[in-house]
């Protein structure tokens, strides 16, 4: 009981946490010594990847500044972030993940520094309730700007999200080798001016996307407007969607898979 005695530095104590979905999910043991020769070691995880809404938040930081593998942000290094398998960084979520409307998020990746060379695992969880209200800024969702990148079994809830160009629930705009597989929204709502997509804004030639399923709310915006992409150059296969509150578009191409299509739709 650790209300009836002091902890000393080097205690090494057990605990079992109740957690929420917006917090870190696990907290498995705490070492206490000098901040100034463990500031890393604040609490234990049984291996890296992304383990509730703050690691996110971290995550954004981190690739947004441009961080090296040795910067560290709020305690934090890319390297807790990933593991490495086959050669490839892959970050995985393990619990679901809950923005309260209050709660900043920047998407991951930007133009100058976009999220890069990474697979994004979202390991069957969901992230809900992500809201972003800037409506002079391109590149928005839950990603950025991306580039050689996999999004994989992951869902994404009750995004609100008003900008004005590049904008999707996933990823505002690709600059190629993307992949998005095993990939659904729902509850969402996009506001903007052109390129803005249920799923994604934009993609170019080199771009899949496989197997999702878009469960929109509205989107609205001025040109290039469509349940997964605004606008796609690449193949979009075997995916849906399903929109509620239908589509508002003022100038042209809106559509209730893909606003501009240069590409292929397959199934």
């Amino acid at each position: 009981n650790l209300s009836t005695r002091a902890i000393d530095a080097g205690d090494h104590i057990h605990l079992t946490v109740k957690i929420t979905d917006a917090h870190t999910a696990l907290l498995q043991a705490i070492t206490l010594a000098p901040w100034d020769e463990y500031p890393l070691n604040f609490y234990y995880r049984p291996f890296p990847g992304s383990w509730g809404m703050e690691d996110l938040v971290t995550l954004s930081k981190l690739i947004n500044s441009g961080a090296t593998e040795e910067t560290i942000i709020d305690r934090y290094k890319l390297e807790n972030f990933y593991q490495i398998e086959n050669g490839k960084k892959i970050i995985r979520l393990y619990t679901h993940i809950t923005f309260d409307k209050d709660d900043e998020f920047e998407p991951i990746g930007t133009e100058t520094n976009p999220f890069r060379d990474m697979v994004l695992d979202g390991n069957g969880y969901r992230i809900s309730g992500i809201t972003i209200e800037s409506p002079e800024a391109d590149y928005l969702g839950l990603l950025g700007v991306v580039q050689d990148v996999t999004v994989r079994n992951l869902t994404v809830t009750n995004t609100n999200i008003e900008g004005k160009n590049y904008i999707g629930t996933f990823v505002g705009k690709s600059l190629g080798g993307l992949l998005i597989d095993q990939c659904f929204t729902r509850e969402s709502t996009l506001v903007g001016n052109e390129n803005i997509g249920g799923l994604i804004g934009t993609t170019v030639a080199s771009d899949v996307i496989r197997n999702c399923g878009m469960n929109i709310k509205t989107l609205s915006g001025i040109k290039n407007i469509g349940g997964i992409a605004g606008e796609t150059l690449g193949l979009i296969g075997n995916s849906y969607t399903i929109i509620s509150g239908g589509i508002s578009c003022s100038n042209s191409n809106a559509g209730g898979l893909i606003g501009r299509n240069i590409g292929r739709v397959e199934n």
